[in-house]
């Protein structure tokens, strides 16, 4: 029997100082062998987890948010040459599959940078304040669109597309590139 390899692709870094430090024990204690994790939020959250990828960059893979209407291809082949492994989409102020962000993901595609894509209902938090929160833009069957139009792009959509499960399997069946955790939610 082949031995497989385990790889949690969804994980956000904590704000305590040590936490790095503490998630790669873990994973080592578990037998994972790689974390994909996520820049905490807010202005300087892809700086520190930046920060900490030369130290830890074997065990963890480092997921640079996407500042909508900010970055640029130029920003996505910056985290990039900072050592991210990949991106994270969350909160976007149109659809994820607007043309607007077609760039964006056609650098990632270029750059062989896996993204990943919060689905479903955003938790309420004090970070997020007062921001406007379109649950409906980060639907599964926009992932549809994007695989289709960027077919080596990797994509995994967080949550199975919490609450709409049937889209996401049905997107998940005809796109290869195209993959769903099972984070969060009504799942656990």
């Amino acid at each position: 029997m082949t031995e497989r390899m385990i790889i949690d692709c969804h994980h956000h870094l904590g704000r305590e100082p040590d936490y790095a430090a503490k998630l790669v024990d873990e994973c080592q204690r578990l037998g994972i062998a790689k974390v994909c994790t996520i820049a905490p939020w807010g202005e300087k959250g892809n700086e520190r987890l930046a920060a900490l990828l030369p130290k830890y960059g074997d065990i963890i893979l480092g997921f640079a948010i996407v500042r909508w209407r900010e970055d640029t291809p130029d920003d996505i082949a910056r985290y990039h040459d900072q050592g991210f492994t990949g991106l994270k989409f969350i909160i976007p102020p149109a659809p994820y599959d607007d043309d607007l962000w077609f760039p964006l993901y056609e650098k990632a595609q270029e750059l062989g940078m896996p993204c990943l894509f919060h689905l479903g209902l955003v938790a309420r938090s004090e970070e997020l304040g007062h921001m406007r929160v379109r649950n409906n833009y980060m639907r599964p069957i926009y992932l549809d669109t994007i695989a289709r139009q960027f077919p080596q792009l990797q994509i995994i959509g967080a949550h199975l597309g919490n609450p709409w499960y049937e889209e996401a399997t049905m997107s998940a069946r005809w796109n290869p590139n195209l993959y769903f955790d099972l984070t969060g939610s009504t799942l656990k």
